[in-house]
């Protein structure tokens, strides 16, 4: 879905909107020049405050909603409102170190290079396949009644791996939530004794004694 909203937009846009060289050099400026603002102002902060399943959940989010707003302008022909889905696409762009990052810390030192080699065959096959879709797409349904459906291509791409985000849980993360239900459930499990023993306590105080046992506790 990403690599279909880079590889298509100049050709999208020229045909849709009408743009010339210009237009697309300054959208692209635009975006460039967020990015890096984005990785050292707002990546780091996030990092330290909501941690990387926040940070990968918020990205993917973000990605998910610069393809679908983009989808939604294409529809008309309006090209600038393109301009206002520009922030959302480097903070979309924080999912790429997040999910490197995270990948690398739960799977073992020798499962590594297994993962650089599925990562790098997964970009390339991306990368080869979006320009085709691209300029299959384009082309015959730019006149049609859903002249974006490039990106709502996209978007259907997308949503499954944003879904799958809500599923992952590091192992640091499941150990202290099983350490935290464990100790949970023996402070439970004490609370209960305790419980047991003062109701046992609170019953003989209760029940009637006998005479000889209040004369004794008595002179005691």
């Amino acid at each position: 879905g990403v690599d279909l909203f880079h590889m298509a937009f100049g050709l999208f846009a020229r045909a849709r909107f009408g743009w010339d060289t210009e237009h697309l050099a300054l959208y692209m400026m635009s975006v460039s020049c967020m990015t890096p603002l984005v990785m050292m102002c707002i990546y780091p902060r996030l990092l330290r405050w909501k941690g990387e399943i926040f940070v990968m959940r918020f990205a993917s989010v973000s990605m998910l909603c610069s393809l679908s707003l983009t989808a939604l302008v294409g529809l008309g022909n309006v090209g600038w409102l393109n301009f206002c889905v520009v922030p959302l696409i480097p903070l979309g762009s924080m999912l790429n170190p997040v999910l490197t990052s995270f990948a690398t810390r739960e799977l073992p030192v020798e499962e590594l290079g297994r993962l650089s080699g599925a990562l790098s065959a997964v970009e390339t096959c991306a990368r080869l396949v979006a320009p085709m879709l691209s300029a299959y797409i384009i082309p015959r349904t730019m006149h049609s009644s859903v002249p974006s459906a490039v990106y709502f291509l996209g978007v259907a791409i997308v949503i499954p791996g944003v879904a799958l985000t809500w599923f992952v849980h590091p192992k640091a993360a499941a150990e202290a939530e099983s350490k935290l239900s464990e100790t949970s459930e023996s402070i439970t499990s004490d609370d209960d004794e305790g419980l047991a023993k003062i109701k046992d306590i609170k019953l003989r105080e209760d029940s009637p004694r006998s005479l000889e046992e209040n004369i004794i506790g008595r002179f005691a």
